[in-house]
């Protein structure tokens, strides 16, 4: 009854904190619209329009992107999109939707890093205290400030890395099949960046374990049983890549050339994404590493040095602009301040060991360094509340957007105010968006700009949107009136596997032509012309799909069977 009675005041505590930094938005009755906005809005407009009518087409947009037909959730979290779909739903407005996202992605950071510190044996008011303060730090807050997509992942990554220090604390049990499955495939399902992130740790997590271990076939074994359990609840995004990429020249994500200009922490701490309070608890924690070196145990040693290494990889201390040039594959982070999520994630487990490896230090009772990370606590609130505020405030301004970087708009003021306030939430994705062409299938074969292409997917796709458009039976329905034969563009993309018909007959290759953005170009009819659009992946995949979906609920109920005998036996 006691623990019961705790762990309620514990999740009271952290949906209570969760809400409260959000305060000055919900005061102000402000939508913080950052720069990846329109973009992760498009999406989520989609899949919850897929929601509400029955319509599923898990591949192109039959909804968001002004109804281009282009792929982006199947290459991007597509389970997750859907929950925040739901979310959206729900909610009926994107003011509601965002609050609730926010709230919903501070909880599950919460959460995740509470259960890492409680399984590396940190007390419960130090990681109630730590998993707070995770929360206020740039790589969560950034959904509620900034919508970037990377939150989602660096909130659930601390499951992973759950699993990572196992294997060098319990040498007895080095690999939990079900908790390591269950941490990689979450994050595949969000975010696969970070998930290549998570990887990377736990690779270095294993080197060291099998090194130490007693029994390394067993872990052998239990590692392979994961990966094999990985890949099949995980067979629908990598299958997906193996979909659109195996038949599909795609353009890539934003290739930033100047990431030490645009792109790392900067050590400046002005407008930085690690804010003073965190150069304090991250010096704290680097001295009790190299003071009390050899009272730490092996995992506090091995995730304090790979947070520094990952806090290295952040900063203009690594020569990006080099880097991204010798070795393009890795110019896919685009901005290595995203280094920064792990860091502070191993950085803060670190912290959370060291108090409790070191003797305590009180003054009449007091437990200082409670009393301590209670003001780091507070601090990094009373500066995050600040960034909430500031960032509402751009909503009462003729721009309204908080960020305008790379975004285009074609309405301001109460205008566009009563646009986010609509109950169509499509309306305002009309006349605010990013046009960003990633995923989109080239055409191209030189290396066109950037800024070119953006250019064409503003006035091929989004200012080009005069068509009548309808979704039917999960394909998308053009209809248009016409004075002439001549070549007209439609707002619509084609890839590979996409299914055109014009007039009742699908057209083949060279009845008609592509934009280098794979932007459709076909001769109409004189008057009334009607072109069904309809994606058909390769037969395999359907297969994938279903494998996916049965496989995550037959785990979830194993879990929870699992659960239960254990429960049931301590009890």
């Amino acid at each position: 009854m006691t623990r019961l009675k705790n762990n309620s005041k514990l999740i009271l505590i952290i949906c209570f904190f969760s809400a409260f930094v959000l305060l000055p938005q919900i005061n102000q009755h402000a939508i913080i619209a950052g720069g990846d906005s329109s973009f992760h809005w498009n999406r989520i407009y989609d899949a919850m329009m897929q929601i509400k009518n029955g319509n599923f087409q898990y591949f192109v947009s039959m909804y968001g992107f002004s109804q281009s037909g282009r792929i982006v959730n199947a290459l991007y979290g597509p389970y997750i999109a859907y929950l925040n779909g739901f979310l959206l739903l729900i909610a009926g407005s994107w003011f509601k939707y965002q609050l609730l996202s926010d709230w919903f992605v501070n909880v599950i950071a919460s959460f995740s890093m509470m259960y890492l510190l409680r399984k590396n044996n940190v007390s419960r008011h130090y990681s109630l205290l730590i998993s707070l303060l995770f929360i206020t730090t740039y790589s969560i807050s950034t959904w509620t400030l900034n919508q970037q997509f990377m939150a989602w992942g660096t909130a659930i990554m601390p499951l992973g890395i759950a699993a990572g220090t196992r294997m060098i604390r319990n040498l007895s049990n080095q690999i939990s099949v079900f908790e390591l499955t269950m941490g990689v495939t979450l994050i595949i399902q969000t975010h696969v960046l970070s998930a290549l992130f998570l990887i990377s740790i736990l690779a270095v997590f294993f080197t060291v374990g099998f090194i130490k271990s007693n029994n390394r076939l067993k872990m052998l074994r239990d590692l392979l049983i994961s990966i094999l359990f990985t890949l099949v609840l995980t067979c629908n995004i990598w299958g997906s890549f193996l979909e659109i990429y195996g038949t599909n020249v795609v353009l890539a994500p934003f290739h930033n050339a100047v990431p030490l200009t645009n792109g790392v922490v900067n050590f400046t701490l002005e407008n930085s994404q690690l804010t003073s309070i965190f150069v304090i608890v991250l010096a704290i924690q680097i001295s009790l590493l190299f003071m009390h070196y050899k009272k730490l145990p092996i995992s506090n040693k091995l995730s304090t040095i790979l947070g520094i290494i990952f806090l290295c990889l952040s900063t203009q201390l690594v020569p990006w602009n080099k880097v991204f040039n010798l070795v393009p594959a890795i110019s896919v982070i685009q901005f290595p301040y995203r280094f920064l999520g792990p860091a502070l994630i191993l950085i803060l487990l670190g912290l959370g060991m060291s108090l409790m490896s070191l003797s305590q230090y009180s003054i009449d009772n007091l437990d200082i360094k409670s009393l301590l990370l209670l003001i780091c606590l507070l601090v990094s609130t009373f500066s995050l509340l600040g960034q909430v505020q500031n960032k509402s405030a751009a909503w009462s301004t003729n721009d309204v957007l908080s960020s305008r970087y790379n975004v285009k708009q074609k309405a301001y003021g109460d205008d566009l105010r009563n646009m986010f306030a609509s109950r169509d939430t499509g309306t305002v994705l009309k006349n605010v968006w990013k046009p960003a062409p990633d995923y989109l299938p080239s055409n191209s074969k030189n290396n066109r700009k950037t800024s070119l292409l953006y250019d064409d997917y503003s006035k091929q796709i989004v200012t080009n949107n005069t068509f009548s458009k309808s979704v039917k039976k999960g394909k998308l329905f053009i209809s248009w009136e016409s004075k002439s034969t001549k070549p007209l563009l439609l707002n619509v993309v084609k890839y590979k596997h996409t299914n055109i018909v014009l007039n009742g007959e699908k057209l083949l290759e060279g009845e008609y032509k592509l934009t280098d953005i794979g932007a459709v170009i076909i001769h109409p009819k004189h008057g009334n012309n009607l072109l069904v659009l309809s994606y058909k992946p390769s037969s395999w995949f359907k297969g994938m799909i279903i494998v996916s979906i049965v496989s995550l609920i037959g785990f979830v109920i194993l879990i929870g069977i699992v659960r239960f005998k254990t429960n049931r036996f301590k009890s």
